[in-house]
């Protein structure tokens, strides 16, 4: 799988986490004790990379491949399903794609986080899982077909709470 999917849950990481820390009676304090835990383990997981400004640049070339196409031909994403109306990679050069894919995945990931600042819950980081993950799926440059798992794992969890519900009634 593809160094990618890493980031298909982090914004529901990150707005429970920031929801959680807002939710305190010291709002500043919790986030900067957080932010005391994810700097050094940011800095401990890049550190191989920040010798230079190139290893860095290269590691984000293969986070987000850009330069190899928008989409792979076998994988129905937004970016392959619309390719049949728009050819995409004759309309736009690669950084309006790029910037054309973040939005996508930013406008379409923002309502779940939003949520999660407005009305926390257990269930809305369900849904906020299942949310982000499928943006980036739908979204995102090179996605395999195998990526698709990524949402499935929060939708399996919410089928299961919805299942029992209907035992229950």
């Amino acid at each position: 799988m593809d160094p990618q999917v890493s980031t298909y849950f982090a914004p529901a990481f990150f707005g429970h986490l920031l929801c959680k820390c807002l939710r305190h009676r010291s709002p500043l304090l919790e986030v900067f004790k957080l932010g005391l835990v994810v700097t050094p383990t940011f800095t401990v997981v890049w550190s191989p990379y920040l010798y230079s400004l190139e290893a860095v640049m290269e590691v984000l070339s293969r986070l987000a491949p850009f330069e190899r196409g928008v989409y792979e031909d076998y994988v129905a994403n937004f970016w392959c399903t619309f390719s049949v109306l728009v050819k995409w990679k004759k309309l736009f050069a690669i950084h309006s794609l790029k910037l054309l894919s973040s939005g996508a995945i930013i406008l379409t990931g923002l309502p779940s986080m939003v949520q999660r600042l407005k009305d926390p819950s257990d269930i809305g980081f369900l849904y906020a899982l299942l949310n982000s993950s499928s943006s980036f799926y739908m979204f995102s440059f090179q996605v395999y077909e195998k990526s698709i798992l990524l949402p499935l794992l929060p939708a399996s969890l919410l089928a299961m709470g919805k299942r029992l519900n209907f035992l229950d009634g």
